[in-house]
Order: C-alpha cells, then sequence, then structure tokens
C-alpha cells in the first residue's frame, strides 16, 4: 500500500520541527536554580530578616520544582521547537503564544545587562588591588558582557547537549560561594551567638 506524499511530507516536517531532547529534570532545576537564585540577592533576604528562609523554602517547594516538573511534561506532550510559544498557542491560541514569547523575550533585555555586570563585578575583587581601578571603566564592563555573552551564545547554537553545561557549571559555581558563607554564618553564630532571633514570629513573613 503506498502511502500518500502529503503523510510522507508531514512526518518529515514533524521529525524536524521535533529537537533533540537533552534536557532532564535535573537540567532544568540547575537551570532554574542558576538563573534565580544569586548571591545577589544576600544582602535583600539579610535585610528582610529570618522571615526571607521561609520565603526561600517556599519558593524552591511551591514555585522552582513545579515549575520543572511542568517544563519536563510540556516538553514529553508538545516536543515540538519553540517551548513556552508552541505551549501557549496550543492552549489560548495565537495571540496568547505571539505575547509569551514576545513578553519572555523582552524580560531578558534587562536581565542578562544585570547579571553580567554583577559577574564582572565579582571578577574585579579578585584581584581588587590591581583591577580595582576598572569598576570605574565602562568600556571593561561592555567588554566583558559582550565576550561572556557570546561565548555563551555560541556554545548553545553548537546544541544544547553542549549549552546546558554552562548554566549546570555555573549552578554549581553558584554554590561554593554560597555555601562558605553558611558555614562562616554557623561558626560565627556558634562562637557569638545568633545575630538575629529565630522565632515564629520573626520567621513570618510580612509585607
Amino acid at each position: 500500500m503506498d502511502i500518500p506524499e502529503t503523510a510522507v511530507q508531514a512526518t518529515e516536517q514533524s521529525a524536524i520541527d521535533t529537537p533533540k531532547r537533552v534536557l532532564g529534570f535535573r537540567d532544568l532545576v540547575l537551570f532554574y536554580a542558576v538563573t534565580g537564585i544569586s548571591l545577589r540577592w544576600i544582602a535583600t533576604a539579610a535585610s528582610a530578616g529570618p522571615s526571607s528562609v521561609v520565603i526561600w523554602i517556599g519558593s524552591w517547594l511551591f514555585f522552582y520544582l513545579p515549575l520543572a516538573l511542568s517544563v519536563v511534561e510540556l516538553s514529553s506532550r508538545y516536543p515540538n521547537e519553540g517551548g513556552l510559544y508552541v505551549w501557549s498557542k496550543r492552549a489560548f491560541g495565537n495571540f496568547s503564544g505571539f505575547m509569551s514569547a514576545w513578553t519572555y523575550w523582552t524580560s531578558n533585555l534587562p536581565y542578562f545587562p544585570a547579571v553580567l555586570y554583577f559577574a564582572a563585578s565579582n571578577l574585579i575583587y579578585v584581584r581588587v588591588h590591581e583591577w580595582g581601578h576598572l569598576s570605574h571603566d565602562s568600556s571593561f564592563y561592555i567588554i566583558f558582557s559582550l565576550v561572556t555573552l557570546s561565548l555563551a551564545t555560541f556554545l548553545n547554537i553548537i546544541g544544547l547537549d553542549v549549552g546546558k553545561w554552562l548554566h549546570n557549571i555555573g549552578a554549581f559555581a553558584m554554590w561554593i560561594p554560597a555555601v562558605i558563607i553558611v558555614v562562616m554564618g554557623a561558626i560565627a553564630w556558634h562562637r557569638f551567638g545568633s545575630a538575629n532571633p529565630f522565632t515564629v514570629r520573626s520567621m513570618t513573613p510580612h509585607i
């Protein structure tokens, strides 16, 4: 029995639109960790007091993990290339798909410069006596951001099976100074006591 040419073309097109699956649940959790959690939020969390601990734990349990599970499920159900755009379009129509893709793209415009400028500032303090003068050099921040962004783009153009290791390594590297700070805090607590009272009242989030 001959297969109609249109059916063959549809099958071939479906194969083209279905990218190779390279991100697992672990990769997604690490991706959300490196994009949503950073040392740059420590000062904000400290000013909020002990209640920020509850907020961080809650965000992990009720936001990051469900988000990662949702992405895994939707990627399995709709494996076509397009991600958030495809999922929104299938569920709510063309306009919703467009708005989802557009808002996601525009949200990255301020996000990436903020992250890259923060990374550049941290790099300066690795050798602050020799590189401290660069903190007021706008050319340094621009060049660092462009080179870093180009490297990340190049790795992802090669493929997510290579590019995913960039944020996986970044997630682990980010937790190294975080663990150091936690250990130092534990030592300070053991030697001098807690700087904040950890009670039900103090750990209750408030506006």
